[in-house]
């Protein structure tokens, strides 16, 4: 059983973790997001997931053991730079990042700390 955490409940969000909740190979431990009213659905369609509204809870959490990113592309390069340097994998949905240089510098760094790191492709 693979336990995860999401970063971004939105549209995008919401698809994923719901693929999460129905695999039998993987848990959602922590969802987060800044949006209260996206943590409020997520908890109204998922009572035993646990919700925040701080990354920095989802970085911390002992069990996550993979971090998926659902957020804002901007976003993206910090998000799994700092996932990658708390020891966890991570999934982030596409795009990677917003330029080749950044992408370049996770692909590098996942590599340093044998990190797995994942970008979504529709469908796939």
């Amino acid at each position: 059983m693979i336990k995860l955490g999401i970063i971004g409940c939105g549209y995008w969000g919401m698809n994923l973790i719901r693929n999460i909740v129905e695999s039998d190979k993987t848990q959602l431990i922590l969802a987060c997001d800044s949006y209260p009213k996206a943590l409020e659905r997520v908890k109204s369609r998922y009572p035993a997931v646990k919700v925040c509204s701080d990354a920095k809870e989802v970085f911390e959490n002992k069990e996550v053991q993979g971090i998926i990113i659902a957020t804002d592309p901007h976003s993206h390069y910090d998000l799994a730079k700092q996932a990658i340097l708390r020891g966890k994998d991570v999934f982030v949905e596409k795009p990677l990042t917003v330029s080749s240089r950044t992408t370049a510098d996770l692909i590098k760094l996942a590599e340093k700390h044998k990190r797995i790191l994942m970008v979504g492709h529709t469908f796939e």
